[in-house]
């Protein structure tokens, strides 16, 4: 897979670089710098950056960017080039995934589960009718996969042991409280729900809002090793080719701040998550 992606291709997505002799140079994306010190060589399928060190295969520059995981930064360059990956059983007879792909997995189901809630199911309804209210389309809707949490729960527990998916994985994400060793309840309930998406396209945590003036009116997913409020922008998976083509960015403050302004067009609009702006949120952008 190393072979055959080209190295200088894959991360001239996420960054400018000029020819300079045999290698490529460009501003390093992982650190703040005014001169170029960062250089691609298409010839030994490498980067460095002699400012801040960092270096490696293209597999490195992905996990460091969109932190991934190493098989998904495998995959990402695989699936770029059209080379389909065999995996391999484990000696249980099931497929063998890493941490984060268990943890993204719970967070699909959880959002899967929420979006049929509120498109399929009669309790869904007054949250779609609140969305109508706020001039939001079930197109951009399903795009931005939004769903709902009843306040009777969404039955998580159940499709978790259903799936076999991990309950304790589901508590270190934050989408289930523990009340006593064999005790437990949803976090979200009566909330419109919004997935948060990072810029490689996966689920790291959730918003959610009350329908009427409950308080508090907004919460998200706690601190995780998927998410970092202080450098996710919600939005940004979506918002990223218009924020390139533009050479522009809209920041504002929230979920229903972000969702009108692509639907009318304005492709190229996030929102921090409840925090003021961090150098963090600024790096990200700045890629």
């Amino acid at each position: 897979i190393r072979d055959r992606a080209s190295i200088v291709a894959v991360i001239s997505d996420h960054v400018t670089l000029k020819r300079s002799g045999r290698n490529y140079m460009g501003l390093c994306p992982f650190h703040a710098e005014k001169t170029p010190s960062f250089t691609v060589s298409e010839e030994k399928g490498i980067f460095h950056c002699f400012g801040c060190g960092v270096g490696g295969s293209v597999f490195h520059f992905l996990m460091q960017y969109d932190h991934l995981s190493f098989p998904e930064a495998v995959e990402r360059v695989a699936n770029r080039y059209g080379i389909e990956i065999e995996r391999a059983d484990g000696p249980t007879g099931s497929i063998q995934i890493g941490e984060r792909e268990s943890l993204y997995r719970i967070n699909e189901r959880a959002a899967a589960n929420y979006q049929k809630i509120l498109f399929t199911q009669p309790v869904g309804r007054t949250a779609l009718d609140y969305l109508k209210s706020r001039k939001v389309t079930d197109e951009i809707a399903r795009r931005f996969m939004l769903g709902y949490a009843p306040q009777t729960g969404s039955g998580l527990l159940d499709l978790l042991r259903k799936e076999r998916l991990s309950v304790k994985d589901a508590l270190r994400l934050g989408l289930i409280g523990q009340r006593s060793t064999q005790q437990f309840h949803e976090k979200f309930f009566a909330r419109l729900m919004f997935p948060i998406v990072n810029a490689g396209g996966k689920i790291v945590g959730f918003g959610g809002r009350v329908l009427d003036s409950g308080l508090p009116k907004y919460i998200n997913s706690s601190e995780t090793p998927l998410f970092h409020k202080s450098s996710t922008l919600y939005g940004l998976c979506h918002a990223k080719e218009g924020i390139r083509k533009g050479d522009r960015v809209v920041v504002v403050e929230g979920y229903l701040d972000v969702i009108p302004l692509h639907q009318f067009g304005i492709s190229y609009a996030v929102a921090t998550l409840g925090t003021a702006l961090t150098p963090d949120h600024v790096r990200v952008l700045g890629r």
